[in-house]
């Protein structure tokens, strides 16, 4: 059985546009050294993680 894909009819495509763009928007206005340490913090507690400390391979998606 296959899948057509189809644009979206009720507007969730916009939304999730328009909740994209507020997103990346209040991101940018963070001052660089506040997203630092916020990136920092992550990382910290990624690498705190049993599962990340015994992964030979982690993956991850920055944009």
């Amino acid at each position: 059985m296959r899948c057509e894909q189809t644009p979206s009819t009720d507007g969730a495509g916009a939304a999730k546009t328009a909740l994209r763009d507020r997103v990346l928007t209040t991101r940018r206005r963070r001052p660089l050294l506040e997203r630092q340490e916020v990136a920092r913090a992550m990382a910290e507690h990624l690498l705190a993680s049993p599962e990340v400390r015994r992964a030979a391979t982690v993956a991850a998606y920055v944009s």
